[in-house]
């Protein structure tokens, strides 16, 4: 019988490896992870918190757990059957900088399918009707700017402080939403973006 304090869950992990990284863009997965940050959960709790089907989620809970995004809480006995609760690993997953420049290649392609999960999900949430309790109205922006090294690192800065400020993963309140950054240097000799 395994059970460790649930409420236990380090601030940040490093991803050092490009399936890793892949691991977490999946849109699925991801969901998965989001949901176990706040709280410890069984597979029949995920399933009805993310709408869908325990069956479902075991292939993907295996995955995860195998990579050590995810980790068994608990495992309790119930009418035979070994029954485990999940929780994530971290609060964050921060992409080791060498990663980024390992093989570039491989890094677009694992950031091309964070991109194509973001529009994948984006178009199955505007195809679905809105819930009168809705709370959050899409936004869709892409912008150029042109700024110093020193107030592009400050922008970095206040985006991570702003992301941590808004996000309420630990007491599990507040609508779940999706956000996708992309911050990169253009090529300046294009005419136009």
């Amino acid at each position: 019988m395994v059970s460790t304090n649930a409420a236990e869950i380090a601030p940040e992990v490093p991803i050092g490896d490009l399936e890793t990284l892949r691991l977490l863009a999946s849109g699925r997965r991801h969901a998965i992870v989001s949901a176990l940050m706040p709280q410890a959960m069984t597979a029949k709790e995920l399933a009805a918190h993310l709408g869908t089907v325990p069956t479902k989620l075991y292939y993907h809970l295996n995955i995860l757990e195998s990579a050590g995004i995810i980790r068994v809480a608990e495992e309790r006995i119930v009418s035979g059957i070994v029954e485990r609760s999940y929780r994530a690993a971290a609060r964050a997953f921060v992409v080791d900088r060498s990663l980024l420049s390992a093989n570039e290649a491989d890094v677009a392609d694992a950031q091309a399918v964070i991109l194509d999960e973001t529009a994948a999900e984006y178009r199955k949430q505007r195809r679905r009707p809105a819930s009168a309790t809705e709370t959050v109205e899409p936004l869709i922006a892409r912008s150029y700017l042109r700024c110093s090294p020193q107030k592009l690192q400050a922008l970095q800065a206040r985006l991570s402080e702003l992301f941590a400020d808004a996000d309420d993963s630990d007491d599990g309140t507040g609508e779940a939403v999706c956000l996708t950054v992309a911050f990169f240097a253009v090529d300046q000799s294009d005419e136009s973006p």
